[in-house]
């Protein structure tokens, strides 16, 4: 009776501990599936960085080297500036030289005036504004460039309010009827059309261009 008892105690034993060890099991199978899950997502976030770098290596080395410095330094939008009732890309210059090349009748005729450009006659008025040019800019006037003088004269403007856009303003009625402003225009960047009464007074340097006359050849 005795061992009877015994056996049923033990049983009982057992069960309660297997009981237990499930419960503990199952905590950790739980734990468990919630620190997989964590570090399976950090695992997939490493190897999608790891990727990622790799195809950024392996697109910057299939581009050739120009190709990197075009990215580079590819072009930025162009910045505007509202001078003369309209927008430039360009911002013209209120101080400093600018120069223009001249012909041999503009020159005696600028010694017969004594160096004050405001009567000579080019282009058959002594009306219309005086196209100078700024060195530094992309207008380079080339097709005068073989003229045998260069006139150089220095713009002195305390700002913009004497410049007026040939192209986008609606006001603008031409070149001779604008004597008192400075025409600018977008497709001429560097250009300066100085009104007649601007330039009255200017002092010009007057030097001998070195460049050769340019030669036609003759058709047959």
């Amino acid at each position: 009776m005795y061992s009877r008892a015994e056996k049923l105690n033990e049983n009982k034993s057992r069960a309660v501990a297997n009981a237990v060890g499930q419960t503990k099991s199952s905590a950790k199978q739980g734990v468990g599936i919630v620190d997989n899950r964590a570090a399976a997502a950090m695992q997939r976030k490493l190897k999608n960085h790891i990727i990622g770098k790799f195809n950024n290596r392996s697109t910057s080395r299939r581009l050739s080297p120009s190709t990197r410095r075009e990215n580079a330094g590819a072009a930025q939008p162009a910045q505007l500036y509202t001078i003369g009732g309209a927008d430039l890309s360009w911002l013209p210059r209120t101080t400093g030289t600018v120069k223009r090349y001249a012909t041999a009748d503009e020159k005696r005729q600028l010694d017969r005036y004594r160096g004050n450009y405001f009567r000579v006659v080019h282009k058959s008025s002594n009306r219309n504004a005086v196209w100078f040019s700024d060195t530094g800019k992309e207008y380079k006037a080339d097709f005068a460039s073989d003229r045998p003088y260069i006139f150089a004269t220095t713009l002195n403007e305390r700002d913009h309010s004497n410049f007026i856009n040939a192209e986008n303003v609606p006001t603008f009625r031409g070149e001779a009827q604008h004597p008192d402003m400075i025409i600018v225009k977008e497709n001429e960047r560097g250009a300066y059309g100085i009104g007649r009464n601007i330039i009255n007074g200017m002092p010009m340097t007057v030097t001998t261009n070195r460049v050769k006359k340019k030669k036609f050849k003759r058709r047959r």
